[in-house]
């Protein structure tokens, strides 16, 4: 039975095979070159070859992606850590796999300040009061944007309303949300933070304070996924601080 091209769909009889789907190939359909093709062609050679089209394919550039982002969290994690204090400083990898842990779960909350405490008789007929309010402050900016679930935050207190956490379906309807909403009524919405990013907010925020009141007139706080930075302010742009 003649064999056929994965790629033209022509006849294929001394095509190259994958070595995990069978599948077979023009050399020229995928870019292979004379050398290559030679060594594909060996009796007994060590050498692999998978078509661009193979799950096992896609999956080492999917790892390789995550693997990448992992990179990318672990570096930014060491950079905010860095200048806090000594025990920061020894971070072990357990450590920071465990913060980046947290962070997945975290980024697919956000947290709702000052929102007044439901007067509902029952606990449920206060959590779906609480979950309609929520729901109707998100969608004025953020119609498509729906919420899993709905939570109040530690015991109540009659000086000040609990927060309230929300989960979101994704991390990209979070950032959907924080990046369209505008404050009303006293109402806050901000990201779900770690203990290490709350620790690094707030000395960021410090100094920043501080050098402002020792006349430092030229930096501004820079937020980068809810993360206070301190830069350098623009003279060409009028500062929004």
């Amino acid at each position: 039975m003649s064999k056929k091209c994965i790629k033209c769909n022509d006849l294929c009889p001394d095509g190259i095979s994958c070595d995990f789907c069978g599948s077979f190939m023009h050399s020229d359909c995928v870019g292979l070159s004379r050398a290559e093709v030679q060594c594909l062609r060996q009796k007994q050679r060590r050498i692999p070859f998978y078509c661009e089209d193979c799950d096992i394919v896609k999956l080492v550039k999917s790892l390789k992606d995550q693997i990448q982002r992992l990179s990318n969290e672990i570096a930014n994690i060491k950079k905010e850590v860095s200048p806090v204090s000594s025990i920061d400083k020894t971070l072990s990898e357990d450590d920071i796999i465990n913060e980046i842990m947290e962070r997945q779960q975290k980024a697919v909350n956000i947290i709702v300040y000052n929102l007044p405490e439901s007067g509902k008789e029952t606990s449920t007929e206060r959590a779906n009061d609480d979950a309609d309010k929520c729901i109707n402050i998100i969608k004025k900016k953020t119609p498509n944007v729906t919420i899993v679930k709905c939570s109040r935050l530690g015991k109540p207190n009659k000086d000040r309303p609990r927060l309230i956490k929300l989960q979101l379906p994704s991390a990209d309807q979070v950032l959907q949300v924080l990046k369209s909403y505008k404050v009303e009524n006293n109402i806050y919405l901000n990201q779900d933070l770690t203990i290490k990013q709350r620790n690094y907010t707030y000395n960021n925020r410090t100094e920043f304070r501080s050098r402002k009141a020792k006349g430092e007139n030229d930096i501004v706080l820079k937020y980068s996924n809810g993360m206070p930075k301190i830069v350098k302010k623009n003279l060409s742009q009028p500062s929004s601080q």
